[in-house]
């Protein structure tokens, strides 16, 4: 889960909201193979019996601001990572997201929202990559995420986890932010996650409160990011178009 505040090129944020909208929902019937092969259609096919799989999404139409273009997703089970691109023009955004077994992958799917990758990177055409870690405790749940980027590096905590391990509370350290609280909540009937910055009770931090919110579909694709405060706006939306079964 990968949320930011302050100034970002519009392309950056969506490159962000891609990250967590190429992984679907996990399933114990509807897959195509253990190497996760796709059949070409939208529903990934159907495993055997007892075979635990995700419906991971490897096309979608991506759009934000004017701006849209067909984005392409593939699983390496050698280098358990998810790669997903987007071309515009003559640049490609792309960006990954590793695990450490292929069954983290997997059981990630399991519940809307929850975080189980250990390293996340973004690459955009003109700037250095920007790469994210994760840290989890003992029960897998996430605790820390440090990104590094050519402007600085940014820590985010998380604590208050729900029954199935996601975070309700963090705290970023962005920049001349020393301490920016953050709530987070999970609404599984409208399948959505809310994120709400509070730099009022930060430290060293100029930004307004805000509400982002992330939408996800039936099989836990991300397909809608919006901004809220002052200036709401939807960031990034995608229509999935083809999905991949991967399977134990």
């Amino acid at each position: 889960m990968v949320c930011f505040l302050g100034a970002r090129s519009t392309a950056v944020r969506a490159a962000a909201a891609i990250t967590l909208a190429a992984a679907a929902s996990a399933c114990s019937s509807g897959g195509a193979s253990a190497d996760g092969d796709t059949d070409g259609s939208t529903d990934g096919g159907t495993s055997p019996p007892g075979q635990m799989c995700r419906q991971a999404l490897s096309e979608a139409n991506v759009s934000f601001d004017a701006m849209s273009a067909t984005m392409t997703c593939t699983f390496d089970s050698s280098s358990l990572t998810l790669t997903c691109e987007v071309p515009f023009g003559s640049d490609i955004f792309r960006v990954g997201r590793t695990y450490a077994s292929l069954s983290d992958f997997i059981s990630e799917g399991d519940v809307m929202g929850k975080n189980l990758a250990t390293s996340e990177f973004t690459d955009e055409p003109g700037t250095s990559r920007k790469t994210t870690t994760y840290t989890y405790d003992a029960e897998r749940r996430l605790t820390l995420s440090v990104e590094e980027r050519a402007e600085g590096t940014i820590t985010t905590t998380y604590a208050d986890h729900d029954d199935d391990g996601r975070p309700r509370q963090g705290d970023r350290s962005w920049f001349d932010c020393e301490s920016l609280p953050m709530a987070i909540s999970y609404d599984d009937v409208a399948r959505t996650v809310t994120t709400s910055f509070q730099p009022s009770q930060g430290t060293n931090c100029s930004f307004d409160e805000r509400d982002d919110t992330d939408t996800y579909d039936e099989h836990g694709n991300r397909i809608k990011v919006e901004e809220g405060g002052t200036s709401p706006r939807v960031v990034f939306e995608a229509t999935v178009t083809q999905t991949t079964n991967v399977c134990e």
